[in-house]
């Protein structure tokens, strides 16, 4: 798909295709504390890269450049990966923490590889767009933009002094694994960025709807709809050859806006009010036989008594 452009499918799996120099580059890190052990804990691991790469290596460049770089940065444990070179990691290794502002815990970036895509989705090369002999993207190797055409490119490139991502050579085909961590992780940073993250699933939280009983009654609830989404690579039939799939699982999310006792009260405190006979029955008349969502469990139980 061009960016930006929607995409409709009558099944819950989209095939998508990585573009002819798709590559993506995994720096790998060593994290020590005062002690000389590793750290482990990835918090705090993330929070020793983030001190290192925005407060210590990019300390002088702009807000808007720091953005840039946050944006296309994704820590992952013990490596991080970016879409493009990070400035000022060029001669590894790199000790970027010397611990003397991280309670004596250090940060050494070892070592940077680049990759493509496996070997089993590079078909996509022979749809490369060549500029004087030079095979091109419609993506921007020094920031996140992508363009549906080359004049579009050649614009932003004019104006930020930015150049298309190319194809140098540089980088080695990726394992199926490390292909499919890099794509998910950047994956679900952009579903964090558009959407409300509940659980492994997306939702809109300003798109919901309140189901009303056969009374055209409010049911106490509102309903969401969740998106599951991952990237994978597959068949999709059985005599195709693998292509990168997204799988997009949609089910519902439930949050109570009242309890059955805030019905059976009309809103007024069950801690001063008292129901009279006469509610009761018509609270009976009214509920016995509805079902309600219990608060302990999440599970649905029918009214009996």
């Amino acid at each position: 798909p061009l960016p930006g452009q929607q995409i409709e499918a009558l099944t819950n799996i989209v095939l998508a295709e990585p573009t002819p120099n798709f590559k993506f580059y995994r720096y790998n890190v060593t994290a020590k504390d005062a002690e000389g052990s590793d750290i482990v804990p990835p918090s705090r691991r993330n929070q020793l890269l983030a001190i290192a790469i925005f407060g210590k290596l990019l300390k002088d460049k702009s807000e808007r450049e720091k953005e840039s770089v946050k944006r296309q940065t994704f820590f992952d444990g013990t490596h991080f990966f970016t879409a493009s070179p990070l400035p000022g990691l060029e001669n590894l290794p790199c000790l970027l923490l010397d611990g003397t502002d991280t309670d004596l815990d250090t940060t050494i970036v070892e070592s940077v590889q680049c990759f493509s895509a496996p070997e089993v989705l590079q078909g996509t090369q022979d749809k490369a767009v060549y500029d004087e002999g030079v095979s091109i993207d419609f993506r921007c190797a020094g920031c996140t933009k992508a363009f549906t055409d080359w004049s579009g490119v050649k614009l932003h490139c004019q104006d930020t002094g930015h150049a298309p991502v190319t194809n140098d050579n540089e980088a080695k085909p990726a394992t199926r694994q490390c292909f499919l961590q890099y794509c998910n992780i950047v994956l679900q940073r952009a579903m964090a960025e558009r959407m409300a993250r509940w659980g492994r699933h997306y939702i809109d939280p300003q798109s919901f709807t309140t189901p009303k009983n056969r009374r055209g009654q409010e049911m106490g609830v509102n309903v969401f709809q969740a998106y599951h989404v991952d990237f994978n690579v597959g068949l999709p039939t059985e005599d195709a050859s693998p292509k990168l799939m997204l799988t997009v699982d949609l089910t519902a999310k439930i949050i109570r806006t009242k309890s059955l006792l805030h019905a059976l009260y009309r809103g007024r405190n069950p801690s001063t009010s008292q129901m009279s006979e006469r509610d009761q029955q018509a609270a009976k008349r009214t509920w016995i036989g509805e079902t309600v969502i219990s608060k302990l469990d999440k599970s649905s139980r029918s009214s009996t008594s």
